[in-house]
Formats: structure tokens, C-alpha cells, sequence
């Protein structure tokens, strides 16, 4: 090779290298494309996420922030299909919630708090919806409960049962809940029960008037 042919190679090479270099520098329409869209994605995803949550006037000892409105949804899609789910049947059901939870140990309310933490940001995990629990319809969040219901992992069980449990307990005080499932209700003041359960309860109460006695 003389020494023009190898001057004239060496041009070829560096004009290679000075266009990689300017690709390099330059981004392709279809990736500069992909990139707007992924970060558009994740916008709105951001946006569906942490939107402001509405006022509440609920407020409750145990649950402060966006909580009491986690747990109104849980508890009204827990219920069973004929009970009553208006809003003062379902703010007394967190009451009564609340107050049961009266005297917990407060690292048994912190892990009931990021219970429904998860379960409030938890359903994309689950595959069902991008919004939040409590912004989805109430089929979505029956479908995202059941996922914690099925759940492989056991402590999505646990959780699935804690949060059930609650919610049945609170609705279960109910009397009208009584009759749904053919309970007469308890041997207690304030509850008529069966002819059969007073005969056995009213000889047990003290006359009026007088406190009753051990002996």
C-alpha cells in the first residue's frame, strides 16, 4: 500500500468515526418517541395515584390521613351482598371498629395501617386496576380483595382474614344483621330473643330496684 492509498483509508475510517460520534449525540425519532411515552405513562400513573383524596369528617382515634376512607371501602365491599352499605350504616361500622381497637398494642395498629396502605396502592400488584382502592369501581375492588383472598403469599391471606374480620364484626353488632342470617339475638338486655332464650335469661336479672346478689 502506498502512501496515498493509505491516507485516503485513514479519511474513510475517521469520517466512520465522526458519524457514530454524531449519532451518538443525536437520539433516534422512535426511541426520543418511546421515551416520551413511558415518561407520560408514568405521569399519569403518578397523577392516578396520588391525587388528593377527598374531605372526610370522619374522624377516628385509630385512623388519621387518607385510612378511615381505605377502610370505609374495605369494609363496604367485605359486607355480605344484602347489607345495608349507605354512609351513616358504614361511618358506624368504623366506629364501632375503632373503638374495638381500643387498648391494642401500637405495633399491632402500625401493621393494620400498612395493611390497608397496601391494600389502598396494592392493586396494580394484583393486575386489576391503575387507581387507587378507593378510586375504582366496586367490582375492581372486589376483584383486588379476592387476589388477597387467593394470594400464594400467606401473609396476603392473614391480611384478607384481619381485614374481614374487622369488617364482620362490626356488622354482625347489628340486629337487623341478626335476622339476616336467623339469630334472635342474645340473652341481653335490649334484645328480645327467643321465647325460649328469656325463659331461661329473665330469672337471672335482679328485680328493679335492687342489685343482684351471689349467694
Amino acid at each position: 500500500m502506498n502512501e496515498g492509498e493509505a491516507e485516503r483509508g485513514a479519511t474513510k475510517e475517521d469520517l466512520r468515526a465522526h458519524g457514530a460520534a454524531a449519532k451518538s449525540r443525536h437520539w433516534p425519532r422512535r426511541r426520543f418517541l418511546k421515551v416520551v411515552a413511558a415518561a407520560g405513562a408514568a405521569g399519569a400513573l403518578g397523577w392516578l395515584r396520588c391525587d388528593r383524596y377527598p374531605d372526610s369528617a370522619m374522624r377516628l382515634e385509630h385512623f388519621s390521613g387518607p385510612l378511615p376512607l381505605v377502610l370505609a371501602a374495605v369494609v363496604e365491599t367485605m359486607l355480605p351482598p344484602a347489607a345495608d352499605r349507605s354512609p351513616a350504616t358504614i361511618e358506624k361500622h368504623l366506629i364501632d371498629i375503632d373503638q374495638y381497637l381500643t387498648g391494642f398494642d401500637p405495633l399491632d395498629l402500625l401493621q393494620l395501617a400498612a395493611l390497608l396502605y397496601a391494600v389502598e396502592h396494592g392493586t396494580l400488584w394484583h393486575g386489576h386496576a391503575l387507581g387507587r382502592f378507593t378510586a375504582i369501581p366496586p367490582s375492581a375492588r372486589a376483584a383486588a380483595l379476592q387476589s388477597w383472598q387467593e394470594s400464594s403469599v400467606s401473609l396476603c391471606r392473614l391480611g384478607h382474614r384481619s381485614l374481614k374480620s374487622l369488617a364482620y364484626l362490626a356488622h354482625y353488632r347489628s340486629p337487623a344483621a341478626f335476622r339476616a342470617i336467623g339469630y334472635e339475638g342474645p340473652r341481653a338486655p335490649g334484645f328480645s330473643g327467643t321465647e325460649a332464650s328469656r325463659e331461661l335469661y329473665d330469672p337471672l336479672l335482679a328485680p328493679p330496684g335492687m342489685e343482684p346478689g351471689f349467694s
